[in-house]
């Protein structure tokens, strides 16, 4: 019922009784106008009525103080007043009880006593209040369609994860595909006796080669200029002919260059220039780099 029905029928309920009850009809239609003053006939009336020690009349009928509390907030409780009005200081507790209202302590914060408070270390480490081992009749601990216990640093050991999910155990490792779908690790490094590759599971792969020798010449006549070589297999395969990144090729001390003018998908010729005939024996530094795919 709504509080304009709800004092509409008390008005009417009222006007039927005596005419001495019509005072308290007068206080009801001041609440229904929005109003709590009274006459100074209402507030004698009212007065009357609150003192339990006079007895009734025939014409005059009188209230406890509580009763009259009790209805005073049934009233305020239709202008907006918190339900907590009705609810009796008994029914609030700071301690689990049963069917009780729960009040937080003045750090607005549960009773310690409550289940489920994290006021310890080893308190923290529960779930509500209660250790995992207490939820395994829902759902199994590290098993399919259960739940994942975290180590000792509440951290979930590697082992719980997936094969198939990249961790920091993974990360690094052999790559492979299966038709075009990466199936192994993110990275691979390796190097042999060609050189070093790094391979990467979107099918990248750099492969570089750098070493100083001293069977290595440049005397051949190109031109008025001269020209050495030297074919480098890689030290891994590319699916296609990679792209020439770098190369250096220097005879001791002098000016010469290197240049990559055969590649292919096996192997790679590095040339060497230089303006004069330059003799093997010295140290000559020879190096290059080639970017392609690996599948």
């Amino acid at each position: 019922m709504s509080s304009t029905r709800f004092i509409q029928q008390h008005i009417i309920e009222l006007n039927e009784k005596p005419a001495s009850s019509l005072l308290m009809n007068k206080e009801l239609q001041n609440i229904y106008k929005g109003t709590n003053e009274l006459d100074d006939e209402a507030k004698i009336h009212r007065a009357k009525q609150a003192d339990p020690t006079l007895a009734d009349t025939a014409t005059e009928k009188h209230v406890t103080n509580a009763q009259t509390k009790k209805w005073e907030d049934t009233a305020n409780t239709f202008s907006g007043v918190s339900p907590l009005s009705f609810v009796a200081a008994t029914e609030v507790v700071t301690t689990a009880t049963a069917n009780k209202i729960l009040k937080l302590n003045a750090d607005g914060k549960l009773p310690t006593d409550i289940v489920g408070n994290a006021t310890t270390a080893s308190d923290s480490l529960l779930l509500n209040g209660k250790a995992d081992t207490n939820f395994q009749e829902v759902a199994e601990k590290d098993q399919p369609g259960g739940y994942a216990g975290l180590d000792g640093s509440g951290l979930l050991p590697s082992a719980k994860l997936n094969s198939d999910v990249y961790k920091m155990g993974n990360v690094l490792g052999t790559v492979s595909q299966l038709e075009g779908v990466p199936t192994g690790a993110i990275i691979e490094r390796g190097s042999n006796a060609n050189g070093e590759y790094i391979r990467f599971a979107d099918g990248t792969q750099i492969c570089w080669k750098y070493e100083t020798v001293t069977d290595q010449s440049i005397s051949k006549a190109y031109d008025s200029i001269y020209r050495g070589e030297r074919t480098y297999y890689y030290s891994a395969n590319f699916i296609d002919v990679p792209t020439p990144m770098a190369t250096i090729f220097r005879w001791g001390t002098s000016a010469s260059w290197g240049s990559l003018e055969n590649v292919y998908t096996e192997y790679v010729i590095v040339f060497g220039y230089d303006l004069a005939s330059r003799a093997a024996g010295t140290d000559c530094q020879i190096g290059y780099a080639c970017i392609g795919r690996w599948f």
